[in-house]
């Protein structure tokens, strides 16, 4: 009987606890600093020349073929395992926070394999610095530096489903080519303003025995805007609601 009453009074103290974390604290508003990019010019992040075209995506999200599975790690880089002693596995990402991505998809409409041996890539931040994109070993190389677990390099395997833009790309008649570029810029919240993304010395047009007949730059310019977020949360497990959104920096 006593055991019963103290089960009781255990359930409704655990219950008056709960209700007053969640309606004694109250409503709380916070903040979060973003950076949004829009297209600086009519037509946005698509061109097409001849016949070559060319669209530039800014992701919200990196797909899936960004992450891979690795052990974790915790202090000192020790391999963590669960009580069982299996390894405790983690999912991590290729791209690091101060690199720059963005999603190149170019479209072949001529009659011949068009090959983008003579193409450059160039990033321009809004102070006239230019930036060549990073080579697949540099991306890799950033990566390991970012996670020093010694499971990094085992991770790296999970990565090749990400192409890179690169003069070897060729591309057959009638399809699109996806890859990835990217540079590692100054952070955007230190350098707000117009952007531009070039890609120079493309071939737009191919003769009869697939020569290239036409070269042509194609540049896109972005705006990197910073916004402030004010979010609401009526208590703590109430889902946070966006009220205000203010544009700084620029």
């Amino acid at each position: 009987m006593r055991s019963g009453f103290l089960n009781s009074l255990a359930l409704v103290s655990a219950t008056v606890t709960a209700t007053l974390l969640i309606k004694g604290c109250g409503p709380t508003t916070f903040s979060k600093v973003r950076t949004d990019w829009q297209p600086a010019e009519p037509g946005g992040l698509r061109q097409q020349i001849d016949e070559v075209t060319v669209d530039i995506t800014t992701p919200i999200e990196l797909p899936s073929e960004f992450y891979a599975d690795a052990q974790k790690c915790g202090t000192g880089d020790s391999l963590v395992y669960n009580s069982k002693g299996e390894p405790v596995v983690e999912k991590v990402l290729l791209a690091q926070p101060y690199q720059l991505w963005r999603k190149v998809a170019i479209t072949n409409q001529s009659t011949k394999v068009l090959r983008l041996n003579s193409m450059v890539a160039r990033l321009f931040t809004p102070d006239g610095r230019e930036w060549e994109p990073l080579a697949r070993e540099e991306v890799l190389a950033a990566f390991k530096m970012g996670r020093t677990c010694p499971t990094s390099e085992a991770a790296l395997a999970g990565f090749r489903g990400v192409r890179l833009l690169q003069r070897s790309n060729e591309i057959i008649t009638g399809s699109t080519s996806t890859t990835w570029v990217a540079f590692q810029p100054p952070s955007p919240d230190k350098a707000p303003g117009v952007w531009k993304l070039g890609l120079y010395d493309m071939p737009v047009k191919l003769n009869d025995v697939g020569t290239v007949a036409k070269i042509a730059p194609f540049e896109f310019r972005f705006v990197s805007i910073k916004y402030v977020d004010t979010y609401r949360q009526e208590n703590l497990l109430a889902t946070p609601k966006l009220i205000s959104t203010e544009v700084v920096g620029n």
